[in-house]
């Protein structure tokens, strides 16, 4: 100002003076929290909260070596908890000296013992989820009690203050029992769907051959939840499906895109079709390529074509295949074919329903 400079110039600068001199503030009050976070005896260190801390501290750009240390000091704690807590576990006394007394024969009377026993383990799981659902729903109470006296007390901090924490409490409330997904991954036709049908005792719940890759598409599998209600005049006598399959298709335009793919791993480098299917121990990919080809069109499809027919030629034919484009083109203009299946019937909360449900 002194020197004459514009006043615009020097307004832009005071600006900027003004937004460093906020990150520095910011900056510093991550650092202070991060301190404190991982301050105090290991063992009562919330690891979550400093895992936070660090984040922010991050994200304010905190000086490097600040973060390195509050990172190593970090696994440190981690793992004197960890410790701390199988020390802990060891010397625990054991529940009872008093053991069950398990006796196996081999006589006719053994399926009905096991048909006790799990009889004992549905008991305890179906007690083991109550218990989980009366504490979600005491969870739910709490948090909209909360929110309603955050929402109610408005000496309590700044509207936007205010608004923010009620957000925050809708948002947890809207949360329920986190569900565990396990994953089956696998080569092609190696047992992945014998193995998920043994594991939940049907036969054929899965498609399967011998010779050949029957899936040939993620599919997940759920315990279908409408065969356990109970209670309540709208769930006598209702009948509910046993299984329930919802089956939606790639879209057209992701699957021709794919098939591009798919025809180049049959063809080989002179862009000429194989002359038939691939081995998979010397071309897997092709090989995977040929069978998912032949589940789509059929088999033998591939066949047909002439000898060294040209893959565009190839590709051009199969794209224009009318069954496939009519079955990936939904009538109603949504963006996926849905399918929505449904087999066998019994009473809801009846113990006759296996209990099946698979989303293609």
């Amino acid at each position: 100002e002194a020197a004459g400079v514009p006043e615009a110039a020097v307004a832009a600068a005071r600006a900027a003076l003004e937004v460093a001199r906020q990150q520095q503030q910011r900056r510093k009050e991550a650092e202070a929290k991060l301190l404190e976070a991982l301050s105090g005896p290991a063992v009562l260190v919330d690891v979550e909260a400093a895992k936070q801390a660090l984040q922010i501290a991050r994200t304010c750009e905190v000086a490097r070596a600040v973060i390195d240390n509050a990172r190593q000091k970090l696994v440190t704690i981690t793992s004197e908890q960890t410790l701390a807590q199988t020390a802990d576990d060891d010397a625990s006394p054991p529940p009872s000296s008093k053991r069950q007394r398990v006796d196996i024969s081999l006589d006719s009377d053994s399926d009905d013992e096991d048909s006790s026993q799990g009889s004992r383990d549905d008991k305890r799981a179906d007690g083991a989820e109550g218990e989980a659902h009366e504490s979600l729903g005491i969870c739910k109470r709490v948090l909209a009690e909360l929110r309603a006296k955050i929402e109610a007390e408005p000496l309590l901090a700044s509207l936007e203050r205010r608004e923010s924490w009620a957000s925050r409490c809708t948002e947890i409330e809207g949360r329920g029992i986190p569900e565990t997904v396990i994953g089956v991954l696998g080569g092609t036709g190696v047992g992945k769907s014998s193995l998920l049908n043994a594991l939940i005792g049907e036969a054929s719940a899965l498609p399967t051959s011998c010779s050949r890759a029957c899936t040939a598409a993620s599919v997940e599998l759920r315990f279908n939840t409408a065969l356990g209600e109970v209670g309540g005049t709208a769930a006598a006598g209702r009948l509910v499906a046993v299984y329930q399959a919802r089956v939606e298709f790639m879209a057209l335009a992701d699957w021709l895109r794919q098939l591009k793919l798919l025809v180049q791993d049959v063809c080989s480098h002179k862009g000429t079709l194989a002359e038939s299917c691939p081995r998979a121990d010397r071309n897997e990919a092709g090989h995977t390529a040929w069978v998912t080809l032949e589940l789509v069109y059929g088999k033998g499809r591939l066949e047909k074509f002439a000898a060294d027919a040209d893959e565009d030629a190839v590709y051009d034919e199969l794209a224009a295949e009318p069954r496939v484009r009519q079955l990936l083109t939904p009538s109603d203009g949504a963006a996926n074919h849905v399918l929505h299946l449904q087999k066998g019937e019994v009473e809801a909360g009846s113990a006759g329903g296996g209990g099946g449900g698979a989303d293609r």
